[in-house]
């Protein structure tokens, strides 16, 4: 099935954004989430995305996920597992300044 300019344009848009393949598919009324994967492929999405660091995805991710009005118990774990990592992250970097501070 083809899909108009503005369904592309809508579903790069989401993609950018952090939401899943899945949810793109679904709030946009696509035959699968395998034309999103496709079109990320074809006209190079994933390279727009490639060049944001782990705490910049995260934070993304989390902005959809909060976002979204109703939010699955699937939802609510990613956020919780989001949020464990960015920690983690946090406390990483924390540490890290100082070692890098006296080297």
């Amino acid at each position: 099935m083809a899909y108009s300019d503005e369904i592309r344009e809508a579903a790069k848009r989401m993609y950018i954004r952090g939401v899943l393949p899945k949810e793109i598919a679904a709030e946009l009324s696509l035959n699968s989430s395998r034309i999103v994967y496709t079109w990320a492929e074809k006209f190079g999405w994933d390279l727009l995305v490639n060049d944001l660091s782990v705490e910049e995805m995260i934070n993304r991710r989390l902005a959809v996920l909060i976002d979204k009005d109703e939010k699955s118990d699937q939802q609510l774990k990613e956020m919780d597992r989001l949020i464990e990592h960015h920690v983690k992250l946090l406390r990483q970097m924390l540490t890290l300044k100082p070692k890098l501070k006296n080297a």
